[in-house]
């Protein structure tokens, strides 16, 4: 399972990296008949890291896509493999193709990144980065499946609800110990990986306990003991950070 997952995340990958193409394209185009003197290692390491944000958003999105599409979760439920397995089994090829394209990340940021101010490259810092990345892998997770009835309404609660009260709540701790910067980076983003972390946390809950008793009954009813699950969570959690705004 591992090995079929590798592979067919690893031909998405090789296909969306294809457009890294165009840079040099765009640089023997200029050098040719403009000659704008342009930094084009700079655009390599910029255009390398949306495309690694492009992939992970790909990941996310595949992650359960297959299983939905060929009806196959009553067939996995059969194999003699534990069901921590077979999450790991989708997750761990996801995280070894992450990092790897990270960490090449890391050396162009070094080589071609390091001159630019911080401010202007905290959405691209390393470390910072990889963390949006791998909190995105393990929220679409455990919310991709859980989440897959009535989506939109969910979604307006799940960003509006929860998502966005946490970020604020978090600045306004952050503003109040007067604190600007965490590892050079500029708070608001921090505020952001908080939201995610509290948000993966309380999902990942939810999906262990639900995930843990799956079996062959209707997908409605698992769903609907995950949204349960959430929800006794992010009510007290949203009205919190609510209340946070407030006050502070």
């Amino acid at each position: 399972m591992f090995k079929k997952e590798f592979i067919s995340l690893r031909k998405k990958t090789i296909s969306i990296l294809s457009f890294m193409f165009l840079v040099p394209l765009f640089y023997i185009f200029d050098l040719l008949f403009i000659g704008t003197g342009m930094n084009y290692m700079h655009l390599i390491a910029y255009e390398f890291v949306v495309l690694i944000f492009w992939i992970s958003l790909v990941y996310t999105y595949t992650f359960y896509q297959q299983e939905e599409e060929d009806k196959a979760w009553e067939y996995l439920l059969t194999l003699p493999v534990t069901k921590s397995r077979i999450f790991w089994m989708k997750m761990l090829p996801r995280l070894v193709i992450i990092t790897i394209l990270t960490l090449i990340h890391t050396v162009l940021f070094i080589l071609y990144l390091s001159d630019v101010n911080i401010n202007d490259v905290g959405f691209f810092h390393p470390v910072s980065f990889y963390l949006l990345l791998v909190f995105m892998l393990f929220l679409s997770a455990f919310t991709g499946w859980g989440w897959n009835k009535g989506k939109v309404l969910r979604g307006i609660f799940f960003m509006w609800g929860v998502f966005f009260p946490i970020i604020f709540a978090s600045g306004k701790i952050f503003e109040y110990f007067k604190i600007t910067k965490f590892m050079g980076i500029e708070i608001d983003f921090w505020s952001i990986i908080i939201a995610l972390f509290i948000i993966m946390i309380v999902c990942g809950i939810a999906f262990q306990s639900v995930f843990a008793n799956y079996d062959c009954k209707s997908a409605e009813i698992h769903t609907r003991r995950f949204t349960n699950i959430t929800l006794k969570y992010f009510i007290p959690i949203g009205t919190i950070s609510i209340f946070l705004i407030i006050i502070l």
